[in-house]
């Protein structure tokens, strides 16, 4: 069975990554994640927690996601300020001309 540009439908959906996909092996992909990476994951599992805790424990919203906020807020203070990324790649030299 194929789709309508003669791909097999199976194979649809893939993404193909220059390390293989991730899902195959799970140990490389997570060692592989940086700080920034789980930084990016912890904020909405804040908000996810204090929408559960609203709903379970009859707060209202706002009441219940202005903490998650609070958190996030330094989470991303942190990240940012405190531990700010830094591109081993990028060439720190730029002061030398070509000429």
């Amino acid at each position: 069975m194929s789709n309508t540009i003669g791909t097999p439908v199976s194979g649809r959906g893939r993404r193909q990554d220059r390390d293989g996909e991730p899902l195959e092996n799970p140990i490389e992909t997570l060692t592989a994640a940086t700080r920034n990476d789980f930084t990016l994951g912890f904020i909405p599992v804040v908000f996810a927690v204090a929408a559960v805790v609203a709903s379970a424990t009859g707060l209202s919203v706002v009441q219940a996601l202005a903490p998650a906020a609070f958190v996030s807020l330094f989470v991303v203070v942190d990240a940012i300020y405190l531990n700010p990324p830094i591109d081993s790649g990028v060439d720190t030299d730029r002061g030398r001309g070509s000429a």
